[in-house]
């Protein structure tokens, strides 16, 4: 199996499980053919944004994702700031302003999902934006999580323990 392989079958594997968690349908979530680079789609999988209520409103998940799956991803390229953990970072920031362009006003969620073969695979976000963004104000109490770097904005959890916790958070907002 190439990388490329890999990457696309990792990526249809967190599709599945978001879908799972947040009981949504196929047209709602789906892997990004083109990884962000199509107008609209940020990062590696897309919400859907064209389902509208009465003509009027269109609901959106404002929630971008970077997926990477690697046989050499270690838990301490995270805690060391590596430059290859920084250029993924990079990517999803870059994501973000386009999100921004497109939707002013609201604050996604951004997230790193990571993992190797057999491994756990892991969500990280800045601690700031799991508190301000315009999905939910996530309270960090319910949740287990590892604190990557020394200077504590960033954080580290299971998918699946997040999905589990927050998945009545993890709502649509109608803009």
């Amino acid at each position: 199996m190439s990388n490329k392989d890999r990457g696309k079958y990792f990526e249809n594997y967190v599709v599945a499980n978001i879908k799972t968690y947040l009981n949504l349908k196929n047209r709602d979530i789906y892997r990004s053919s083109t990884s962000g680079n199509y107008s609209k789609e940020y990062g590696d999988i897309t919400f859907s944004t064209a389902a509208k209520i009465n003509d009027e409103v269109i609901t959106i998940y404002p929630w971008i994702i970077e997926c990477k799956f690697q046989k050499n991803w270690s838990m301490s390229m995270m805690f060391s700031h590596s430059k290859e953990f920084q250029s993924h970072w990079l990517e999803l920031e870059q994501q973000t302003e386009k999100y921004i362009k497109n939707y002013p006003g609201i604050i996604p969620l951004k997230s790193l999902i990571i993992s190797k073969p057999y491994e756990k695979v892991w969500i990280i976000f800045k601690k700031e934006n799991l508190i301000d963004n315009s999905i939910s104000k996530f309270d960090l109490n319910k949740l287990e999580y590892f604190i990557v770097n020394n200077n504590k904005n960033m954080i580290i959890t299971e998918l699946k323990q997040f999905l589990f916790t927050f998945s009545s958070e993890l709502c649509s907002i109608k803009i």
